[in-house]
């Protein structure tokens, strides 16, 4: 991984005096969820000096989010969207790639069990389960070429489109059963 980021930080300590009610996000280890998403609903906001240790955690599109102590260690997600001033807490490691492109690529590898994500498994370390910043510096990868990651990154998008469609058709299901055992057994007791 180090030769493929230009940056590899955490948060910094000592944010809790720079909370405010309103301004740039806080990204927090509970804002990366497992699933690969960014829950952006419930987020801190700071308020940083012009000259702080903190800004070198300034989050930028295709930044990678990986918690890196705590209950949700090793959960990650690609930063898709500009979200404006936002930094890191020091429970989140950002890793800024030289070439933004593999951001997709790489994102599916820290969600893939013989990827990214397995490796960090093993890693843990600590009672209050934990990463260093030199345990992800030090990952291995394997990158193909730009135009077969994309074709991968693609195919797995389409499937799991194919699940979450398959998935709402088995909660519909599940649904109009349930309602039709209800009305069933409604008619048997009323008669």
């Amino acid at each position: 991984m180090r030769n493929l980021a230009t940056l590899i930080t955490s948060g910094s300590r000592g944010w809790a005096e720079f909370y405010a009610d309103e301004g740039p996000l806080f990204l927090r280890a509970q804002n990366v969820r497992r699933d690969g998403s960014l829950l952006l609903e419930d987020v801190a906001h700071v308020r940083l000096p012009k000259k702080s240790e903190g800004l070198k955690t300034r989050v930028q599109k295709n930044d990678l989010l990986i918690v890196i102590t705590g209950a949700g260690v090793s959960q990650a997600t690609r930063v898709k969207q500009d979200l404006g001033e936002a930094y890191v807490s020091q429970h989140v490691a950002l890793i800024r790639l030289r070439e933004p492109a593999f951001a997709q690529w790489l994102d599916f590898q820290f969600h893939a069990p013989a990827g990214c994500l397995g490796q960090l498994q093993e890693l843990i370390y600590g009672a209050k389960p934990g990463l260093n910043l030199e345990n992800l510096r030090e990952l291995e990868l394997l990158i193909p070429p730009l135009a077969e990651q994309q074709r991968i990154v693609a195919k797995v998008d389409e499937l799991m489109r194919w699940c979450d469609a398959l998935e709402a058709r088995l909660t519909a299901a599940r649904t109009t059963a349930t309602h039709l055992l209800d009305a069933t057994l409604h008619q048997i007791l009323a008669a």
